[in-house]
């Protein structure tokens, strides 16, 4: 019986001793795995506040891609840096909402040193058998730079030129997309390392879009006026965004189905961020 009870006491000994062994595993494991949490966390916090990012494309959708790119070509001086052929509509509604082929052609200055990597651009999407698209208010503007050869192209083309003062014209180009155009002599064009200076959006609220891109995608406020309605922002040199605050209270915000893309780059690997439509 005493041998019987040593034998007992020494099986349950051991048996507690396993179990604590597998609590202390499991404990060190939920370490492991909190500290490799933490570190992900430190990590992300630290590519965020190194991260550098900058405004990469605008997205436009085109009904003529020919006319398009005559006008591009011929009156923005820019070129085609890639071109894409789909068969079927993006899951990311990249040509908008279209179940059908498209194509996709990125363009930048013509003097860019490396394509979209040095150079803001615009991607024209083109969906085909779409000959057009309702156009809305939401973007205002896109500023760029010109020669005045350039501008004499867009009048020979029967484009709308308008002299607003002696420096800048607007010019409606194709699909009736505005360009706030400065005139600046060849040489000074040829020179330029970047050649657009604003994409300008329309907003309903300018307080709501200074909360959103400058604090939550932290861009720099370079000028903020909430009483008049007015914001432009950027990151560090790179284009500039410019909101407008619609002034009618009876002028609503209207995307209608030609609404653009601000494409962003970062360098962290998985953005915090998920951006559709601005």
């Amino acid at each position: 019986q005493n041998i019987t009870s040593v034998n007992t006491s020494t099986t349950t000994n051991m048996s507690s001793q396993v179990s604590a062994v597998k609590e202390m595993k499991n404990d060190v494991s939920n370490l492991e795995d909190e500290n490799a949490q933490l570190k992900q966390q430190i990590a992300v916090r630290d590519a965020l506040s190194l991260d550098v990012r900058r405004t990469l494309h605008w997205v436009i959708k085109i009904g003529n891609l020919k006319k398009s790119m005559q006008f591009f070509q011929e009156v923005l001086q820019m070129k085609v840096i890639r071109h894409e052929e789909f068969d079927a509509g993006c899951d990311a509604k990249c040509n908008g909402d279209y179940a059908r082929p498209w194509s996709k052609t990125m363009i930048t200055q013509k003097n860019a040193v490396d394509g979209e990597k040095s150079n803001f651009a615009l991607e024209l999407t083109y969906n085909y058998g779409i000959k057009g698209y309702e156009r809305g208010n939401d973007l205002r503007y896109i500023g760029v730079l010109i020669t005045s050869e350039a501008l004499e192209n867009a009048q020979k083309l029967g484009y709308e030129c308008t002299k607003i003062d002696d420096m800048f014209y607007e010019i409606v180009g194709p699909d009736n997309l505005k360009y706030r155009c400065k005139i600046i002599a060849q040489k000074e064009w040829e020179a330029s390392k970047e050649i657009f200076w604003s994409v300008a959006l329309n907003v309903t609220d300018i307080e709501t879009s200074f909360a959103f891109w400058c604090g939550a995608l932290n861009m720099q406020p370079l000028q903020y006026n909430a009483d008049k309605g007015y914001l432009r922002v950027c990151y560090g040199s790179h284009v500039p965004l410019e909101f407008y605050q619609l002034k009618a209270a009876d002028t609503a915000l209207n995307h209608a189905c030609a609404q653009g893309r601000i494409a962003i780059s970062t360098r962290v690997a998985r953005g915090v961020y998920h951006m559709n439509d601005y």
